[in-house]
């Protein structure tokens, strides 16, 4: 983690994207804020690959040519950062806002509220 100390929070979000594009759970459970909330490693690797691992791909792919990223400084706290990143297609623009806190000297990404809506929504779905 050590590495990462210098990487700023746009520097995470591509990262994070990076570990989407490769399906990397392990990389993502080190750059994923914990904040006392983070299930253990093996939990987390197992929940990513049944409930989360599909959406994330059709992420990756959709911001990989991405236009713009930037921290958000109307939200921007000293600890605690929204990072918009937005693409264009053709006519239409998308974008995805990703919030981020500092832990251990890393900005980490506050994303397993995600993934948690991911596994509650299979687990409404099945029968």
């Amino acid at each position: 983690m050590h590495d990462l100390y210098n990487f700023t929070p746009e520097d995470m979000v591509l990262a994070y994207l990076y570990c989407l594009s490769i399906g990397d759970p392990d990389l993502i459970y080190a750059i994923t804020y914990n904040g006392g909330q983070l299930p253990d490693q093996d939990e987390f690797r197992e929940d990513y690959f049944e409930y989360v691992m599909n959406y994330d791909s059709e992420t990756a792919v959709h911001y990989r040519y991405y236009d713009s990223i930037k921290v958000d400084e109307n939200t921007a706290e000293e600890n605690k950062v929204k990072v918009r990143i937005m693409v264009g297609v053709g006519s239409t623009t998308h974008s995805l806002a990703l919030g981020l806190q500092k832990e251990d000297q890393v900005w980490k990404l506050d994303i397993y509220h995600l993934i948690k809506e991911y596994k509650n929504k299979a687990s409404k779905n099945k029968p």
